[in-house]
């Protein structure tokens, strides 16, 4: 029987390769487990390269060893959320190896005890994280926007703790959610959620603790009964509950610490003070959080990109509201309102990238002229980094904009790479890196990018949107398919987790059950148009196959008609190549790519161009977008000769 190693929150079966965190399965690539396994057995010592190197390769067989060794710890380090330069797990001995600093113990029997760690109430480190983004609901073509707010001033304020109970002993590393409020009051919701995704920020930069699942909460009110079981599945210790009242320009927030495993209250804060003091308010939360929770002694930290001048945060919390709504109208008010913080603080660097995330949004809605908005978003984005570096959202959106614009992969990953190491439980930033690593054909490192967003924000619907895209392009279909039925069960009511669904479904060669999925997004949706269309086509497929069916949507896409995501749905090239029309389908393929259309990024790993993977033309339109094809897929599941 395996031994199992216990460090942390973690488990690691040594036999089977399998990593878990608080029961959650953790991807761990074959090499990089076994190099998980020489370090555990050697805790707290140096293990050389050299020995790594006998050890994986004991007949001495030619290996760029080097090179894989430093990918397999790389790898590792991304599982674990561990940062190189401050490790907690994996520490790089220069010039020699490595070591692992974390304490180890030893389960002999696996079957017995699945996670003594957490059963016992031991130590559980995790890496940092900070607050969740307004997102776009996404599909195919990823579109996605960063918010992230964090801000510092200094202004007096009333604040007092009540009914202090049953304080947290000291441990290493916290998990802590902080729930949507409880709002009261004119302009209470604007604030609320603004404040709250602000707070998450400065929360996640204090020392021994890491935020999550901002956006994983449920809704509706507080279920007491139910906290331990909530605190499971988000992989969270304690909770922050809170209300936000708003009585014209005075606030008042009342906020409890709870502990998830049994729901115990830990301390009650309360704070009063104006619109113009919630800066303040925010900083002394972080501050008294900090003492509640009884952490190692240390001063907080102070939210990056900050500002001290009370009217400017007051602005920049009602963009990131208006931001947050994702309409044109909205987005255009967000402008408005960042402008306003920027002229009370031009040094305000958060303010900077919030108005470079609006512009980027209106470009991807195509409700400004693309290649400007695009040209200010940089702007924006590059001031934002000159007066602060560490300013994440900024170095996502100018990788967001170095992929889709410029198709310029190598700053892509320099940019969205950063992002995700400053912060590194920012589910979004996880999901627009593993789309760049995906159109790259790096399958593997793409889709453990997705099981750390997951790790960050378990039940964020885009998480499970974006798995169903990545595994269904690494031809990994039943966990694609998996992806899309637990996001249906999740948000039984979005048409376009329906609308995704019905796409992995078709090119896994399950065409009945994808019109299934599409004739209930059209129900969905009350688009009585698009259900006469997939009935339709249905009877085309039992006729004639997947020909007759794509005939279908050609005609649709050429009737004139104005259809609900005719971009992903009536893609002329798919359905031309699924029709047998090889010559019209790259003929459509050529105008995508000179257009500059995002989804030519996506041909290469698209399963309906397989059969033109040869094709001299199909190749080049590869070469013009500087990708290249996989190297290696599973047999297509689809092919359009079937019938």
């Amino acid at each position: 029987m395996g031994r199992k190693f216990v460090f942390s929150a973690l488990v690691f079966d040594a036999e089977s390769g399998e990593l878990t965190r608080n029961g959650f399965n953790l991807r761990v690539p074959d090499q990089a487990a076994r190099i998980l396994t020489i370090l555990l057995e050697r805790p707290g010592q140096v293990v050389t390269r050299e020995d790594m190197r006998r050890s994986l390769w004991p007949a001495g067989e030619f290996v760029d060893y080097d090179h894989s060794i430093n990918n397999s710890i790389s790898q590792l380090r991304d599982v674990l959320r561990d940062d190189s330069r401050t490790p907690r797990f994996i520490e790089t001995i220069p010039k020699r190896g490595y070591r692992f600093l974390a304490d180890v113990r030893i389960v002999p029997d696996p079957t017995n005890d699945p996670n003594p760690a957490l059963e016992r109430g031991e130590e559980s480190r995790t890496d940092r994280l900070v607050e969740t983004p307004a997102e776009q609901h996404s599909r195919w073509r990823w579109k996605w926007l960063p918010t992230v707010a964090g801000v510092v001033m200094v202004l007096g304020i009333v604040a007092f703790v009540i009914n202090r109970k049953a304080p947290l002993t000291h441990r290493q590393d916290t998990y802590i959610g902080i729930a949507p409020f409880e709002v009261s009051g004119d302009d209470a919701e604007q604030l609320a959620e603004s404040f709250r995704l602000d707070l998450t920020d400065a929360v996640s930069q204090l020392p021994a603790v890491q935020v999550r699942a901002a956006h994983s909460f449920p809704k509706g009110k507080r279920d007491d009964a139910g906290i331990p079981g909530l605190a499971r599945n988000l992989q969270i210790d304690t909770l922050l509950f809170g209300k936000f009242t708003v009585q014209g320009d005075d606030c008042l927030l009342q906020f409890e610490l709870v502990r998830g495993r049994d729901a115990i209250h830990l301390a009650s804060l309360q704070y009063r003070g104006t619109k113009s003091e919630l800066a303040a308010i925010r900083d002394k939360a972080q501050r008294d959080i900090f003492t509640r929770l009884a952490l190692a002694p240390s001063t907080e930290r102070p939210a990056r990109g900050n500002t001290e001048n009370p009217r400017a945060y007051e602005a920049y919390l009602r963009a990131r509201y208006h931001l947050s709504q994702w309409t044109d109208e909205s987005v255009t008010k967000s402008m408005s309102e960042f402008e306003s913080a920027i002229a009370e603080d031009h040094a305000f660097a958060k303010a900077y990238s919030g108005m470079a995330s609006a512009h980027f949004v209106l470009a991807e809605h195509e409700a400004a002229p693309k290649p400007e908005s695009y040209r200010q978003a940089k702007e924006l984005a590059a001031k934002a980094i000159a007066l602060d570096p560490s300013v994440a959202e900024a170095h996502a959106m100018l990788g967001q904009i170095a992929l889709n614009q410029d198709w310029n992969f190598s700053l892509a990953e320099k940019e969205l790479r950063r992002a995700v190491e400053l912060e590194p439980n920012q589910a979004i930033y996880h999901l627009w890196f593993s789309v760049l690593l995906c159109v790259q054909n790096r399958f593997e490192e793409s889709l453990q990018q997705i099981d750390l967003a997951h790790s960050a924000d378990s039940f964020w619907p885009p998480v499970y949107m974006t798995e169903i895209f990545l595994a269904g392009a690494a031809r990994q279909y039943e966990r694609s398919i998996d992806a899309g039925k637990k996001l249906t069960a999740l948000m039984p009511d979005w048409s376009l987790a329906y609308d995704q669904l019905g796409l992995t479904l078709w090119y896994a060669g399950r065409q009945d059950e994808a019109i299934d999925s599409w004739r209930k997004m059209a129900m969905l949706e009350k688009d009585t148009a698009r259900v006469k269309l997939e009935d339709r086509g249905r009877e085309a497929f039992r006729r004639g196959g997947v020909p007759a069916y794509a005939q279908v949507r050609i005609e649709a896409a050429k009737s004139g008609t104005h259809w609900a995501h005719a971009e992903n749905d009536f893609d002329l090239a798919e359905w031309y190549f699924y029709a047998g029309s090889r010559e019209q389908a790259l003929q459509a393929l050529e105008a995508k790519v000179a257009r500059h259309e995002p989804g030519a990024l996506q041909i290469a790993i698209n399963p309906s161009y397989e059969d033109l993977h040869q094709d001299p033309r199909f190749l080049a339109l590869l070469t013009r977008i500087g990708i290249t094809l996989p190297r290696a897929y599973p047999k297509p599941l689809l092919n359009v000769s079937l019938r």
